[in-house]
């Protein structure tokens, strides 16, 4: 309902109760001279109500007002909007001279057949050689219960060295398939070795260590995320999940080719038609988001509030996260306190407005700041920003390069489409900002507790993991204690629906990640999950 429509009904409302008031009014006082048909009465009366509509409707909204700003403070890392995320894969040229690295944040400017340019960063760094994967095979002589061969072919004999080589598993671009084959290689995988040169399957080869999953991230320097917004992303596209990293021993000089040897303790899955495709070289999770400042505000303390936009509007930028608040003065860019840290002068405060036609929210900086009276000041915002309008045209064709970056003898690409963003509507209400007060406050949660905490994620109960997160029954915990401190050890034991589909292949890495968000939600307590299955028979199967 628009604000003109709730404004007129509250008028109504407010003029229907005049009228009674009047009417019983003048029943029980016939000479006080209240007649209805008085012109300079209805008059009166209609400005009564309309005065009364203005002041409940401002009233409301002061009050809902200070109760979302009261919790974006609070719960920024649950309220912010997760944006449109994609793998991209970079696929080296014959024109490829050099090795490139690319840092984290680096951005790629993706152009549809339609509408603006839309930017994407990168969620990890990037080492591209020139270099492919020319082959995955079998080897099926070998004594393991599974060995797979890896070849690597480069373009020219190189000095520089392999490093890390990152492996994306990728499956006929399905999540479960794909989850499949890297559940394999986390449960089975014993050992990797690397030979440089041909394959001799007579020689050991050379150890080198391997990783699944994210590395893990430094949370000193980690200035975007709170822990609990990277589990968010990490259910809003788990794909980024899906690495095996090689770490490879030094190589020799003027190498051509190697060789990298995985060994199984178990059979390689039947159901899974093995290709070089399954894995893919070169590719990194990129995000809609670019880092800017805000067009500059300035404060002269004639305004409550100041809308933040995007210094280039025309490309359907919306706020997705205020990184900093600053002031610019002559001993530079000065910080301003977060309200929740410290009021009075020199704080701030963040206010989401209404949802713009586009998708996504305006947002409006609420500075305290009474010296701007005497003296403006001019406001600087640091912040990420998204493009919601994009969710409309995924499919679309479109051509993607590096943006403010030559990248010669590098092709870029999506391996599929960009999964949507997603805006956060579990908290909509202030009852359940309370609970969640509340619940940061526990020692130990039940099976209430959990849900509504994945639920206030507000990635959990959508997307890949919808099905997943409604067929979770209950939740059982046992306690221990946990060394010689005061924590405890929590063992959080999640019982699900018999699924009759391959989501199960779902339920691990979602079990695990509730026990990133656990443990992180309960700071006195050492947390572990484990999961198992009902049967027909109401009785448990542990796995």
């Amino acid at each position: 309902m628009s604000v003109d429509n709730t404004q007129y009904r509250a008028f109504l409302e407010e003029l229907n109760d005049l009228a009674e008031f009047r009417l019983n009014y003048s029943l029980d006082n016939p000479s006080s001279g209240l007649e209805g048909d008085d012109p300079d009465v209805k008059r009166i009366i209609e400005a009564l109500a309309f005065f009364g509509a203005r002041t409940q409707i401002a009233s409301l909204r002061s009050l809902d007002s200070s109760s979302k700003r009261l919790y974006q403070q609070f719960f920024s890392y649950l309220l912010t909007p997760l944006a449109a995320m994609a793998m991209a894969e970079a696929q080296p040229t014959g024109h490829l001279t050099e090795v490139l690295d690319i840092p984290v944040g680096t951005e790629l400017s993706l152009q549809p057949d339609r509408g603006g340019r839309v930017m994407f960063c990168t969620t990890r760094a990037l080492r591209i050689l020139p270099m492919s994967l020319a082959s995955v095979k079998q080897d099926l002589g070998s004594e393991k219960a599974s060995r797979l061969l890896l070849t690597f072919q480069a373009n020219y004999p190189l000095n520089e060295q392999p490093e890390t080589v990152s492996l994306y598993v990728n499956y006929l671009n399905d999540l479960i398939s794909s989850l499949k084959v890297w559940n394999f290689l986390k449960s089975s995988l014993s050992s990797a070795k690397v030979q440089f040169g041909d394959y001799d399957p007579d020689v050991a080869g050379a150890n080198c260590d391997f990783n699944l999953g994210i590395p893990e991230v430094d949370m000193a320097t980690d200035e975007w995320h709170h822990p609990l917004e990277s589990e968010r992303y990490y259910f809003h596209f788990p794909q980024q999940e899906l690495y095996l990293d090689l770490k490879l021993p030094n190589a020799p000089r003027n190498w051509r080719q190697f060789t990298v040897i995985l060994d199984f303790d178990k059979p390689w899955p039947r159901a899974l038609r093995l290709n070089r495709n399954v894995f893919h070289l070169f590719t990194v999770p990129v995000v809609n988001n670019q880092r800017i400042q805000a067009q500059p505000i300035t404060c002269d303390g004639s305004q409550e509030r100041y809308a933040i936009r995007h210094p280039e509007p025309q490309f359907g930028y919306m706020l997705q996260k205020v990184l900093g608040v600053y002031e610019a003065s002559d001993q530079g860019m000065l910080p301003l306190r977060p309200g929740i840290l410290a009021g009075g002068n020199g704080s701030y405060e963040i206010e989401q407005g209404a949802m713009q036609e586009g998708g996504g929210y305006l947002y409006w900086l609420i500075p305290h700041y009474p010296a701007a009276f005497e003296q403006s000041r001019i406001l600087l915002i640091d912040a990420l920003w998204q493009q919601p309008w994009y969710d409309q045209i995924l499919q679309n064709p479109y051509t993607i390069h590096a943006f403010r970056r030559q990248m010669q003898g590098i092709q870029w690409d999506l391996l599929d489409d960009a999964i949507a963003h997603t805006e956060n509507n579990q908290l909509d209400n202030i009852s359940r900002y309370i609970h969640l007060l509340t619940l940061m406050h526990h020692t130990c949660l039940d099976g209430q507790n959990v849900s509504d905490i994945l639920l206030a994620l507000g990635s959990v109960s959508s997307g890949h993991f919808q099905k997943i997160y409604n067929s979770l029954l209950k939740v059982r915990l046992e306690e221990e204690p946990y060394g010689d401190s005061n924590k405890t050890r929590q063992i959080y034991h999640l019982q699900f629906k018999p699924l009759l589909d391959d989501s199960t292949e779902l339920i691990e890495p979602f079990v695990r990640h509730v026990g990133r968000v656990l443990d992180l939600w309960l700071t006195d307590a050492m947390v572990e999950t484990r999961w198992e299955i009902e049967d027909e028979n109401n009785m448990s199967i542990g796995l």
